[in-house]
């Protein structure tokens, strides 16, 4: 039976992300150890945003910490179903994921892209966090990154990295970005 808090999960992303929604689901691996109902939310561009939006729906559902993910991409693809599925089974049944964790996607993010690591962080709005049945569950930003930005955080710290963003104004959505270090 899937989790209660899937719904109000939902809700929260659709109040925010404001555009049409599709629940993708994702059917190889180990996925029934993911907590019942778990899906990844598709968004589509809209007036706003010129980017796709997928999201974790019940990664926070596990005994973990209570997070969602969520991903931009210029372009629709079922890939990042998949890599998310991956992602929030590491982190319900390996180790925990919170701000500022790096993860290996273990393949480039999109074609060509140099990016195939992400960290997590924060977006800084009211999409950042919300109470579901009584607890606070964070909400995200999955930001595709180079190996040598993550060997960059991992040596220097997440807030270096961020200010490294910052001074490049980053296009986290562009895959043939360059690193910024």
């Amino acid at each position: 039976m899937p989790d209660s808090r899937l719904p109000a999960i939902r809700e929260h992303l659709e109040k925010h992300l404001k555009s049409r929604v599709n629940v993708l689901n994702f059917f190889k691996g180990p996925i029934h150890q993911l907590p019942d109902g778990f899906c990844v939310l598709e968004f589509e561009p809209n007036e706003k945003r010129n980017v796709w939006v997928y999201a974790t729906c019940g990664m926070s559902c596990g005994d973990s910490i209570p997070i969602e993910l969520f991903l931009l991409s210029p372009i629709q693809t079922a890939d990042h179903v998949e890599l998310l599925y991956a992602v929030a089974h590491f982190h319900l049944t390996g180790a925990p994921l919170d701000f500022s964790h790096t993860v290996n996607f273990g393949r480039p993010w999109l074609p060509d892209s140099k990016c195939d690591h992400g960290v997590i962080s924060a977006i800084g709005s009211e999409i950042d966090s919300a109470e579901i049945n009584g607890e606070e569950v964070q909400f995200l930003w999955l930001i595709p990154i180079t190996e040598a930005e993550r060997e960059f955080k991992k040596e220097h710290g997440f807030e270096a990295l961020d200010e490294k963003f910052a001074d490049a104004e980053l296009a986290c959505e562009d895959p043939l970005r360059k690193s910024v270090v």
